[in-house]
């Protein structure tokens, strides 16, 4: 996320005396790196009194966190996870096996790792928060 604003901001800042083309390229640039910035960022909602909260990493927690508003213990919801590591996996996997003639056993560890490695940053924000009794 760090690099991506260091991007947005490496665009916004007007350049003098430069030809239309360049201040074009950097006014797409600019849309670009404003539009990826909310495209990574998933804005999530306490389910109990409804305003937004920053969720920790699910590597940051043992079993629960609390909302910083209303104090209710919150977590991320296990469907969404196990859901999301079926889907990778077999994406993944399947390609491998039948596309490059990859042994099953590596073409599963293979997707394996893939999804530990990706999950904090592109899994974990789509996962939904819900209430640690549902």
């Amino acid at each position: 996320m760090a690099l991506l604003t260091t991007f947005y901001w490496q665009f916004t800042l007007p350049i003098p005396h430069t030809s239309f083309i360049t201040q074009a390229n950097t006014i797409a640039m600019h849309l670009i790196a404003k539009h990826l910035l909310r495209v990574l960022t998933v804005k999530k909602y306490c389910p109990h009194c409804q305003k937004a909260l920053d969720v920790p990493a699910m590597s940051a927690y043992d079993e629960h966190f609390d909302c910083p508003h209303c104090g209710i213990a919150l977590m991320h919801n296990e469907k969404d996870i196990f859901i999301y590591a079926i889907v990778f996996i077999v994406a993944i996997t399947v390609p491998l096996i039948a596309l490059f003639n990859v042994n099953s056993f590596i073409a599963i560890a293979i997707a394996l790792v893939g999804y530990r490695l990706l999950r904090p940053h592109f899994f974990e924000p789509r996962f939904r928060i819900k209430h640690v009794s549902e």
